[in-house]
């Protein structure tokens, strides 16, 4: 039975909250993404359960330190800040653990760069609420 673009919604992991999306693919398994965290994993390779010679060495190869020091561990599955990146805009995150998680909107000094004007660099407590900064987004109900 093909499940693609099955869409479920269901409890996060991080703050116990209603916001996981789920979609389902006969291909790859289970994709989840938390908006209330802004964490993400899927079922291949990230949920070792699932997938106990799952190598997540060879996942995290080419990821920066600072998303592999975020990660956060469920007991079933690796979880990792997601990063939002337009031609003009991004929303990344900073700390030193999924505890400490700080979300951050910034513009770039010309579109399609990789440089941020750090001037523009705005702080925020959630990824949700950095989202919602986005330009063009339609985050503004939730």
């Amino acid at each position: 039975m093909d499940k693609t673009n099955e869409v479920v919604w269901t409890k996060s992991p991080l703050t116990g909250r209603d916001m996981v999306i789920q979609e389902f693919y006969d291909s790859t398994g289970v994709s989840k993404m938390d908006i209330s965290s802004g964490y993400f994993t899927n079922e291949h390779p990230l949920n070792y359960k699932r997938n106990p010679n799952s190598e997540i060495k060879d996942y995290e190869k080419d990821m920066p330190e600072s998303i592999k020091r975020l990660r956060f561990d469920d007991g079933e599955s690796h979880w990792y800040p997601s990063i939002i990146q337009t031609d003009e805009e991004i929303v990344y995150p900073s700390g030193e653990s999924y505890k400490t998680i700080v979300w951050h909107h910034a513009k770039f000094y010309e579109p399609k760069t990789a440089d941020i004007d750090p001037e523009s660099i705005k702080d925020y407590d959630s990824y949700l609420e950095a989202s919602k900064q986005m330009n063009g987004n339609k985050l503004g109900n939730i």
